[in-house]
């Protein structure tokens, strides 16, 4: 899995309604395929972690190396290429951050 830059995961042509594009190769026709949260470990982990849930969202791992959940969105798009949009908290601050995780098993 390799973090790629998170402006080329958004087309922003269209203000009101921005569109996910592959970070790839900008195929837009994407595809949500699972959304999970990771949650945070530690002296600062997230006090409103309820054990199966984060953020109302089921957990699917933990946030290595970071002091607060996250929210992750696994993507793919046409062309064969899975991607995850990361929304990780840090600081008081929401960063976005894409991975590149290779080809697509469901399109391979």
């Amino acid at each position: 899995m390799n973090r790629v830059a998170a402006s080329k995961a958004f087309n922003l042509q269209d203000e009101l309604w921005p569109h996910v594009q592959c970070p790839v190769c900008g195929d837009y026709y994407t595809h949500v395929h699972q959304v999970y949260a990771l949650e945070s470990v530690g002296e600062y982990a997230d006090p409103g972690y309820q054990g199966a849930e984060l953020y109302g969202i089921p957990v699917g791992g933990i946030a290595e190396g970071w002091r607060r959940g996250a929210v992750v969105i696994e993507l793919d798009c046409e062309s064969g290429h899975a991607f995850s949009i990361q929304l990780q908290q840090h600081k008081g601050n929401t960063a976005v951050i894409v991975n590149d995780k290779g080809a697509s098993a469901e399109r391979a």
